[in-house]
C-alpha cells in the first residue's frame, strides 16, 4: 500500500505493447521524489538546492578540495532528507552534499579524485543557522564553471524499474521495441513513456529505482559485497549538469551491516548517451 503522500498517484498511459504488464508494474512501483529545478537569484545554505555559491560548509570542516589538482571543488547540490516526510528515501533526516572538480572532470568508479560527498546525519535547519559557515572561495566565484543556483520543487512520483533491470517484469525484447518520438526516427517504447520519468526526461530524484540510461550497473558494497541501495540521482535536463553527455550521476549506499559505511562513503556511478 502506498503512503498518503503517493496514494493519489497512478502510472501514466502505456503503449499498447506494455499494457499486459501494467498491473505488474503497479505492484512493484515505489514511492519516490522528483527534484525539479527552477532558477533562483539566491539559495539558502540550510535548504535543498542545486548549484550556486551558498552551500552549507561549516568553518570547522573546511572547503573540500580536489586531491589531484588541489583546487577547491565546485558545489553541485545538497539534499535535506527531511523534505521527503520519511517516505521512500534512504534516510528520514540529514543533509547530503556533493562537490565536483570541473577542471579534472573525473568519472567514477575508475577515477578516485575530484569529487567529495558530505553527510550530516543530524542536520536540522534551525540549529544549523547558528553554525559559522565558510564563504565560497574566490576562484570559484570567478570560475566559468558555474551551475545554478536552482531552487528545488519536490514532487512525489511512482518509480518503476529502469530498462533491463532485474526487477523489471517486461521482457527485454518488448522493452527494446521502438516508436517515433520528438522528431527522432526511433525511441524505446518503455523508457520513452511520458510520466514514467525514465528517459522521457532526465530529472534529479531521490528514492525509488535507479533510472538507468544503459544496462544496470549497481555498485557493490566494499564491506559486505552486497549490491548497494539506490539513494538519489542528479539529472542533466533541467540543471545543465553534463558528465560527458546528458544522463545521470547516481548515488548508492549500503547499510546491510553495522560496518557498512552508508552515506558517509557513498558509491557513485554515471551513465549517459
Amino acid at each position: 500500500m502506498l503512503p498518503k503522500t503517493h496514494a493519489h498517484l497512478r502510472l501514466p498511459p502505456l503503449h499498447p505493447a506494455l499494457i499486459p504488464y501494467r498491473t505488474a508494474l503497479e505492484n512493484i512501483a515505489k514511492p519516490a521524489w522528483l527534484l525539479r529545478c527552477h532558477p533562483t537569484a539566491e539559495a539558502s545554505p540550510f535548504q535543498t538546492h542545486v548549484g550556486g555559491l551558498t552551500p552549507f560548509v561549516p568553518v570547522v570542516d573546511g572547503w573540500p578540495v580536489c586531491k589531484k589538482c588541489q583546487r577547491p571543488l565546485s558545489f553541485i547540490w545538497q539534499v535535506d532528507f527531511a523534505d521527503f516526510q520519511g517516505v521512500g528515501t534512504y534516510a528520514r533526516q540529514g543533509l547530503f552534499q556533493f562537490f565536483y572538480c570541473w577542471e579534472c572532470a573525473p568519472i567514477p568508479p575508475d577515477d578516485k579524485f575530484g569529487y567529495v560527498c558530505r553527510w550530516y546525519p543530524n542536520f536540522s535547519p534551525q540549529p544549523a543557522e547558528y553554525v559559522a559557515l565558510l564563504p565560497t572561495p574566490p576562484q570559484l566565484v570567478e570560475s566559468e564553471w558555474k551551475v545554478g543556483p536552482f531552487s528545488v520543487e519536490v514532487i512525489p512520483f511512482l518509480s518503476v524499474p529502469g530498462k533491463f533491470a532485474v526487477e523489471n517484469p517486461i521482457p527485454e525484447a518488448i522493452q527494446k521495441q521502438m516508436v517515433p518520438r520528438e522528431g527522432r526516427p526511433l525511441w524505446a517504447i518503455y523508457t520513452a513513456t511520458a510520466g514514467l520519468h525514465l528517459e522521457d526526461e532526465r530529472i534529479s530524484r531521490v528514492g525509488g529505482y535507479a533510472p538507468w540510461i544503459q544496462y544496470p550497473a549497481p555498485p557493490k558494497c566494499p564491506v559486505c559485497k552486497k549490491p548497494a541501495e539506490f539513494v538519489a540521482a542528479i539529472g542533466s535536463d533541467d540543471t545543465g549538469l553534463i558528465w560527458r553527455d546528458s544522463g545521470y550521476w547516481y548515488f548508492f549506499a549500503c547499510r546491510a551491516t553495522a560496518r557498512c559505511p552508508g552515506l558517509a562513503k557513498p558509491l557513485m556511478v554515471t551513465q549517459c548517451y
